[in-house]
Protein backbone atom coordinates (compact mmCIF):
# COMPACT_ATOMS: atom_id res chain seq x y z
CA UNK A 1 0.00 0.00 0.00
CA UNK A 2 1.58 3.32 -1.04
CA UNK A 3 0.25 5.33 1.92
CA UNK A 4 2.11 6.24 5.10
CA UNK A 5 0.72 5.19 8.46
CA UNK A 6 -1.93 7.67 9.57
CA UNK A 7 -1.99 9.40 6.16
CA UNK A 8 -4.42 7.23 4.20
CA UNK A 9 -6.65 9.44 2.00
CA UNK A 10 -10.27 9.61 3.08
CA UNK A 11 -11.19 8.60 -0.48
CA UNK A 12 -9.67 5.20 0.35
CA UNK A 13 -11.11 4.81 3.85
CA UNK A 14 -14.34 6.08 2.36
CA UNK A 15 -16.97 4.40 4.54
CA UNK A 16 -18.03 6.16 7.76
CA UNK A 17 -19.94 3.77 10.01
CA UNK A 18 -20.61 6.41 12.68
CA UNK A 19 -19.31 9.72 14.02
CA UNK A 20 -19.52 11.66 17.25
CA UNK A 21 -17.78 13.94 19.72
CA UNK A 22 -16.03 13.05 22.95
CA UNK A 23 -13.56 14.71 25.32
CA UNK A 24 -10.89 14.52 22.59
CA UNK A 25 -13.09 16.24 20.00
CA UNK A 26 -14.78 14.96 16.83
CA UNK A 27 -14.27 11.33 15.75
CA UNK A 28 -15.35 8.94 13.01
CA UNK A 29 -15.53 5.18 12.47
CA UNK A 30 -13.85 5.45 9.05
CA UNK A 31 -12.84 2.35 7.06
CA UNK A 32 -12.66 0.67 3.65
CA UNK A 33 -15.61 -1.13 1.99
CA UNK A 34 -13.90 -4.50 2.57
CA UNK A 35 -13.45 -3.76 6.28
CA UNK A 36 -17.08 -2.63 6.59
CA UNK A 37 -18.31 -5.89 5.05
CA UNK A 38 -16.08 -7.95 7.35
CA UNK A 39 -17.29 -6.01 10.41
CA UNK A 40 -20.92 -6.59 9.40
CA UNK A 41 -20.12 -10.30 9.17
CA UNK A 42 -18.57 -10.28 12.65
CA UNK A 43 -21.68 -8.66 14.12
CA UNK A 44 -23.88 -11.29 12.49
CA UNK A 45 -21.65 -14.05 13.82
CA UNK A 46 -21.89 -12.69 17.38
CA UNK A 47 -25.67 -12.52 17.16
CA UNK A 48 -25.99 -15.97 15.56
CA UNK A 49 -23.65 -17.72 18.00
CA UNK A 50 -24.34 -15.90 21.25
CA UNK A 51 -27.53 -13.88 20.82
CA UNK A 52 -25.89 -10.49 21.34
CA UNK A 53 -24.39 -7.91 19.01
CA UNK A 54 -21.00 -6.26 19.44
CA UNK A 55 -20.09 -2.61 19.07
CA UNK A 56 -17.09 -0.39 18.35
CA UNK A 57 -15.70 1.78 21.13
CA UNK A 58 -16.37 5.46 20.54
CA UNK A 59 -13.44 7.41 19.10
CA UNK A 60 -11.12 7.08 16.10
CA UNK A 61 -11.16 3.35 16.72
CA UNK A 62 -10.96 1.93 13.19
CA UNK A 63 -8.81 4.16 10.97
CA UNK A 64 -6.81 6.55 13.16
CA UNK A 65 -5.19 9.60 11.51
CA UNK A 66 -1.86 10.89 12.77
CA UNK A 67 -3.38 13.66 14.91
CA UNK A 68 -5.53 11.10 16.73
CA UNK A 69 -2.58 8.73 17.19
CA UNK A 70 -0.71 11.63 18.75
CA UNK A 71 -3.61 12.33 21.12
CA UNK A 72 -3.93 8.66 22.09
CA UNK A 73 -0.23 8.43 22.90
CA UNK A 74 -0.31 11.66 24.92
CA UNK A 75 -3.31 10.44 26.92
CA UNK A 76 -1.67 7.07 27.58
CA UNK A 77 1.48 8.74 28.86
CA UNK A 78 -0.57 11.01 31.12
CA UNK A 79 -2.09 7.86 32.63
CA UNK A 80 1.38 6.48 33.37
CA UNK A 81 1.62 3.86 30.59
CA UNK A 82 2.91 5.23 27.30
CA UNK A 83 2.88 1.72 25.84
CA UNK A 84 -0.90 1.75 26.17
CA UNK A 85 -0.96 3.52 22.78
CA UNK A 86 1.36 3.22 19.79
CA UNK A 87 4.00 5.77 18.91
CA UNK A 88 2.61 8.19 16.33
CA UNK A 89 2.93 6.72 12.85
CA UNK A 90 3.17 3.09 14.00
CA UNK A 91 -0.41 2.25 15.06
CA UNK A 92 -2.19 -0.73 13.49
CA UNK A 93 -5.16 1.66 13.24
CA UNK A 94 -3.13 3.80 10.82
CA UNK A 95 -3.46 1.65 7.70
CA UNK A 96 -0.26 -0.34 8.16
CA UNK A 97 1.44 -2.35 10.92
CA UNK A 98 4.94 -3.80 10.82
CA UNK A 99 5.02 -3.47 7.06
CA UNK A 100 1.61 -5.07 6.42
CA UNK A 101 -1.43 -3.12 5.17
CA UNK A 102 -4.25 -3.34 7.70
CA UNK A 103 -6.88 -1.59 9.76
CA UNK A 104 -7.71 -2.32 13.39
CA UNK A 105 -10.86 -1.99 15.45
CA UNK A 106 -11.42 -1.60 19.19
CA UNK A 107 -14.49 -3.65 20.14
CA UNK A 108 -17.03 -3.20 22.93
CA UNK A 109 -18.12 -6.78 23.83
CA UNK A 110 -21.58 -5.71 25.05
CA UNK A 111 -21.71 -8.42 27.71
CA UNK A 112 -19.98 -11.20 25.77
CA UNK A 113 -16.74 -12.77 26.99
CA UNK A 114 -13.59 -11.98 25.06
CA UNK A 115 -13.34 -15.62 24.01
CA UNK A 116 -16.81 -15.31 22.47
CA UNK A 117 -15.88 -12.08 20.71
CA UNK A 118 -12.70 -13.76 19.43
CA UNK A 119 -14.79 -16.53 17.87
CA UNK A 120 -17.06 -14.06 16.06
CA UNK A 121 -14.24 -11.83 14.89
CA UNK A 122 -11.99 -14.65 13.73
CA UNK A 123 -14.89 -16.26 11.87
CA UNK A 124 -15.23 -12.99 9.94
CA UNK A 125 -11.52 -12.83 9.11
CA UNK A 126 -10.05 -10.64 11.87
CA UNK A 127 -6.88 -11.48 13.80
CA UNK A 128 -7.13 -11.48 17.60
CA UNK A 129 -4.78 -11.20 20.59
CA UNK A 130 -1.90 -9.60 18.66
CA UNK A 131 -1.33 -6.71 21.07
CA UNK A 132 0.08 -8.60 24.01
CA UNK A 133 0.65 -7.63 27.63
CA UNK A 134 4.39 -7.42 26.95
CA UNK A 135 3.78 -4.93 24.15
CA UNK A 136 1.09 -2.79 25.77
CA UNK A 137 1.79 -3.01 29.49
CA UNK A 138 -1.89 -3.84 29.95
CA UNK A 139 -2.68 -6.98 31.95
CA UNK A 140 -3.88 -9.68 29.56
CA UNK A 141 -3.04 -7.52 26.54
CA UNK A 142 -5.52 -5.54 24.47
CA UNK A 143 -8.24 -8.17 24.10
CA UNK A 144 -10.52 -5.56 22.50
CA UNK A 145 -8.09 -4.95 19.63
CA UNK A 146 -8.67 -6.84 16.37
CA UNK A 147 -6.75 -6.42 13.11
CA UNK A 148 -7.99 -6.86 9.54
CA UNK A 149 -5.00 -7.57 7.30
CA UNK A 150 -7.28 -7.64 4.25
CA UNK A 151 -8.88 -4.24 4.81
CA UNK A 152 -7.51 -2.88 1.53
CA UNK A 153 -8.29 -5.99 -0.52
CA UNK A 154 -11.38 -6.44 -2.70
CA UNK A 155 -14.67 -7.16 -0.94
CA UNK A 156 -14.77 -10.56 0.77
CA UNK A 157 -16.21 -13.40 -1.31
CA UNK A 158 -19.98 -13.61 -0.93
CA UNK A 159 -20.36 -10.00 0.22
CA UNK A 160 -23.23 -8.00 -1.23
CA UNK A 161 -23.96 -4.30 -1.41
CA UNK A 162 -26.13 -4.69 1.70
CA UNK A 163 -23.00 -5.61 3.70
CA UNK A 164 -21.29 -2.34 2.87
CA UNK A 165 -22.71 1.11 3.71
CA UNK A 166 -22.43 3.84 1.11
CA UNK A 167 -19.28 5.98 1.51
CA UNK A 168 -19.47 8.75 4.11
CA UNK A 169 -22.84 7.56 5.45
CA UNK A 170 -23.04 6.70 9.15
CA UNK A 171 -25.47 3.82 9.46
CA UNK A 172 -23.85 0.61 10.68
CA UNK A 173 -23.31 1.82 14.25
CA UNK A 174 -26.53 3.77 14.50
CA UNK A 175 -26.92 2.72 18.13
CA UNK A 176 -23.71 4.41 19.35
CA UNK A 177 -24.16 7.34 21.72
CA UNK A 178 -21.91 9.30 24.04
CA UNK A 179 -23.15 10.37 27.49
CA UNK A 180 -21.52 13.54 28.82
CA UNK A 181 -21.98 13.77 32.58
CA UNK A 182 -21.16 16.35 35.24
CA UNK A 183 -22.74 15.48 38.55
CA UNK A 184 -26.50 15.43 37.95
CA UNK A 185 -26.22 17.16 34.55
CA UNK A 186 -26.30 14.75 31.61
CA UNK A 187 -26.32 15.22 27.85
CA UNK A 188 -26.45 12.44 25.27
CA UNK A 189 -25.33 12.89 21.65
CA UNK A 190 -24.97 10.47 18.76
CA UNK A 191 -26.30 9.47 15.36
CA UNK A 192 -27.30 13.04 14.57
CA UNK A 193 -29.38 13.40 17.75
CA UNK A 194 -28.90 15.44 20.89
CA UNK A 195 -30.73 14.76 24.16
CA UNK A 196 -30.87 16.35 27.58
CA UNK A 197 -31.54 13.76 30.24
CA UNK A 198 -34.40 14.12 32.70
CA UNK A 199 -34.09 11.73 35.62
CA UNK A 200 -32.95 8.21 34.72
CA UNK A 201 -30.79 7.47 31.72
CA UNK A 202 -33.77 6.06 29.84
CA UNK A 203 -35.77 9.25 29.26
CA UNK A 204 -34.48 12.20 27.28
CA UNK A 205 -36.02 15.46 26.22
CA UNK A 206 -34.80 16.06 22.70
CA UNK A 207 -34.23 19.42 21.07
CA UNK A 208 -37.27 18.86 18.85
CA UNK A 209 -39.53 17.08 21.32
CA UNK A 210 -39.60 14.24 23.79
CA UNK A 211 -38.35 10.77 22.98
CA UNK A 212 -37.77 7.67 25.08
CA UNK A 213 -34.57 5.78 24.40
CA UNK A 214 -32.66 3.23 26.47
CA UNK A 215 -29.20 4.57 25.74
CA UNK A 216 -27.39 2.24 28.11
CA UNK A 217 -28.69 -0.76 26.17
CA UNK A 218 -27.31 0.88 23.04
CA UNK A 219 -23.71 0.60 24.21
CA UNK A 220 -23.27 4.30 25.05
CA UNK A 221 -19.89 5.58 26.21
CA UNK A 222 -19.96 7.65 29.42
CA UNK A 223 -17.58 10.62 29.65
CA UNK A 224 -17.35 12.29 33.07
CA UNK A 225 -16.34 15.95 32.90
CA UNK A 226 -15.28 18.49 35.48
CA UNK A 227 -16.96 21.92 35.59
CA UNK A 228 -14.56 23.52 33.12
CA UNK A 229 -14.67 20.66 30.64
CA UNK A 230 -18.47 20.59 30.85
CA UNK A 231 -18.76 24.32 30.09
CA UNK A 232 -16.48 24.06 27.06
CA UNK A 233 -18.10 20.86 25.77
CA UNK A 234 -21.59 22.39 25.96
CA UNK A 235 -20.38 25.37 23.90
CA UNK A 236 -18.85 23.01 21.34
CA UNK A 237 -22.01 20.91 21.05
CA UNK A 238 -24.29 23.95 20.85
CA UNK A 239 -22.14 25.69 18.23
CA UNK A 240 -21.47 22.70 16.02
CA UNK A 241 -24.96 21.12 16.16
CA UNK A 242 -23.28 17.74 15.79
CA UNK A 243 -21.27 18.66 12.68
CA UNK A 244 -17.54 17.88 12.48
CA UNK A 245 -15.39 20.89 13.29
CA UNK A 246 -13.64 20.49 9.92
CA UNK A 247 -16.90 21.16 8.07
CA UNK A 248 -17.88 24.39 9.83
CA UNK A 249 -17.90 27.74 8.10
CA UNK A 250 -16.08 30.78 9.50
CA UNK A 251 -19.22 32.16 11.16
CA UNK A 252 -19.76 29.02 13.21
CA UNK A 253 -16.04 28.75 14.03
CA UNK A 254 -16.18 32.34 15.31
CA UNK A 255 -19.24 31.53 17.43
CA UNK A 256 -17.48 28.45 18.78
CA UNK A 257 -14.31 30.34 19.71
CA UNK A 258 -16.23 33.26 21.23
CA UNK A 259 -18.31 30.89 23.29
CA UNK A 260 -15.24 29.06 24.56
CA UNK A 261 -13.51 32.34 25.45
CA UNK A 262 -16.58 33.39 27.42
CA UNK A 263 -16.48 30.16 29.43
CA UNK A 264 -12.76 30.19 30.20
CA UNK A 265 -11.41 31.75 33.40
CA UNK A 266 -10.26 35.33 32.87
CA UNK A 267 -6.50 35.51 32.42
CA UNK A 268 -6.21 39.26 32.01
CA UNK A 269 -6.16 41.07 28.67
CA UNK A 270 -7.60 39.88 25.38
CA UNK A 271 -7.24 36.19 24.53
CA UNK A 272 -5.39 35.49 21.30
CA UNK A 273 -6.38 32.58 19.01
CA UNK A 274 -3.31 30.76 20.30
CA UNK A 275 -4.44 31.27 23.89
CA UNK A 276 -7.85 29.85 23.04
CA UNK A 277 -6.40 26.81 21.28
CA UNK A 278 -4.08 26.14 24.22
CA UNK A 279 -6.91 26.49 26.73
CA UNK A 280 -9.21 24.19 24.76
CA UNK A 281 -6.45 21.64 24.28
CA UNK A 282 -5.82 21.70 28.02
CA UNK A 283 -9.52 21.37 28.83
CA UNK A 284 -10.13 18.49 26.43
CA UNK A 285 -6.75 16.87 26.11
CA UNK A 286 -6.49 17.75 22.42
CA UNK A 287 -9.47 19.27 20.55
CA UNK A 288 -8.14 20.61 17.22
CA UNK A 289 -9.82 23.48 15.41
CA UNK A 290 -10.38 23.74 11.66
CA UNK A 291 -7.12 25.44 10.69
CA UNK A 292 -5.03 22.75 12.40
CA UNK A 293 -6.89 19.60 11.29
CA UNK A 294 -5.07 17.60 8.58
Amino acid sequence: MPFKNGEVPYSVVSVVLASGTDSNGYWEFRCTPAFAARWASAKREAERRFGRTIHIRAGWNIYRPLFSQRTARTNACKQGNCNGAAVEGTSSHGGEWRGRPCLAVDVDPNGLTWDQVDQAMEAAGFSARLITEAMSGIKGGERWHYIDFNAFAPLPAGSTSSDTPSPAVAEEEEDMFTIYRRGGSIRVVGNGRDFRIGGALTVQTGVDGTETLDVLAKGAKVVDLDDRQWDVMMVVLDATAGKPVTSLDDTVITKLVDGIVAKLPAAGGAATPGDVRAAVADAFGGLVLKAERP
